[in-house]
C-alpha cells in the first residue's frame, strides 16, 4: 500500500523527467537584520538564491474565450492582475515546503541561460497531501516587474 513517503519520491522523480528546461526556478529568501523592523532604519538586507529540486512544472494562466480573442491573455484595465504575468505551478513538498510558501520573504525567481531572471511573487497556494502529509503544492505566482 502506497504512503506519503513512496508518493512523494514517485513525484520527485516524475518532476526530474519532466519539468521544463527553459528556465530554472530558484526560491530566493531575503533576511533582515540589525536596526528597528518597524520603520526599516539601519537594517542589512541579505539575499539567498537556492536551486528548487526537483525543478517545479509550470504553465502561464490564461483564459480561453471563444471568438476573436481567443487564447487571449486577461488584462484588466485600470487593476493591478493581468494573468499574462502569472503562473501556476506544482512543487513537491520536497523542494518547496509548507513553511517556505508561507513565508513573506519568499520570492520565486526565473533565470534563463543568458543570466536573465524575472522575479514573482506567490499570491496563493493549495496543498495535496496524502494520508495527513503534504505531497505537492499548487502555487499561483505573479511576476514583480510586468514582464514575462
Amino acid at each position: 500500500m502506497p504512503n506519503p513517503t513512496t508518493i512523494l519520491a514517485k513525484l520527485d522523480k516524475a518532476l526530474r523527467t519532466y519539468a521544463p528546461v527553459d528556465k530554472l526556478v530558484y526560491k530566493r529568501v531575503y533576511t533582515k537584520t540589525g536596526g528597528d523592523a518597524l520603520i526599516g532604519r539601519g537594517q542589512t538586507t541579505t539575499s539567498t538564491d537556492t536551486l528548487l529540486d526537483p525543478q517545479p512544472m509550470y504553465r502561464r494562466m490564461t483564459r480561453y474565450p471563444v471568438g476573436p480573442s481567443a487564447r487571449a491573455e486577461l488584462i484588466i484595465t485600470g487593476g493591478e492582475t493581468s494573468l499574462g504575468n502569472s503562473f501556476s505551478m506544482m512543487f513537491s513538498a520536497t523542494a518547496m515546503p509548507l513553511s517556505d510558501l508561507e513565508n513573506p520573504n519568499l520570492i520565486i525567481v526565473f533565470k534563463d541561460t543568458a543570466g536573465n531572471e524575472e522575479l514573482f511573487r506567490v499570491t496563493d497556494f493549495e496543498p495535496t497531501g496524502f494520508q495527513g502529509t503534504d505531497v505537492l503544492f499548487i502555487a499561483y505566482i505573479q511576476s514583480l516587474s510586468g514582464g514575462a
